[in-house]
């Protein structure tokens, strides 16, 4: 067992250590003999699945009281990295917000495992599979056909050359910054729409209410 119960204060409960001994168990390696040498960004992920059971593991030391707290955004994964391959390990249905700086390793990711993924200044062009994301980030891409991010959330398609958002009429927030759209007669239905002509600064948000 890698992690024994001294590393804990009596107050953190049974349910906890016991899930910390089970996840120190599933991913250390050589060079981990304990959770404490796990790197920040998975602690981060642990402690966020253990609030459930107990705040008491902020009591462990100095470092857990920093790291556990409700209120604390989670911070992109990057993909493909040991984190991602970690965190899917330790949490199969968990949903991830990742950033993937190349595209080609676009077909290996688990759609499944992401909320939010960020290709924003990839070189991505084919999106047709990423329909079921709830937040895409495809700023500054090659992208122009998005026929099929119709359920999208949020969808940012700013300095793109997309030009049909025919099929985007049921997308919660949009930006279309810096697009030669010209045509939003589909979008009635879109929350936010942003907007910024590609030959002027003037910035222009409009707030659709359904």
């Amino acid at each position: 067992m890698f992690l024994t119960r001294k590393f804990l204060t009596p107050r953190v409960n049974k349910n906890s250590i016991f899930i910390l001994e089970v996840i120190s168990l599933g991913i250390m390696s050589e060079t981990s003999k304990t959770i404490q040498d796990l790197p920040n960004e998975i602690l981060i992920y642990i402690f966020d699945h253990l609030q459930r059971y107990s705040l008491d593991i902020r009591s462990v030391c100095y470092r857990w009281m920093k790291l556990v707290t409700k209120y604390t955004p989670q911070k992109s994964v990057e993909f493909p990295s040991k984190s991602y391959n970690h965190l899917v390990q330790l949490f199969p249905e968990c949903r991830l917000s990742v950033k993937v700086r190349d595209s080609t390793f676009l077909e290996k990711l688990s759609l499944q495992n992401v909320h939010t993924l960020d290709l924003s200044s990839t070189q991505v062009t084919d999106v047709s599979a990423l329909g079921n994301v709830h937040t895409l980030n495809l700023s500054s891409t090659q992208v122009t056909d998005v026929s099929a991010l119709g359920n999208v959330h949020t969808l940012n398609l700013s300095f793109t050359q997309v030009a049909d958002v025919s099929a985007l009429g049921n997308v919660h927030t949009l930006n279309l910054c810096n697009t030669p759209v010209s045509d939003v007669s589909a979008l009635g239905n879109v929350h936010t729409l942003i907007r910024q002509s590609l030959t002027s600064q003037l910035w222009v948000m409009s707030i659709l209410w359904i």
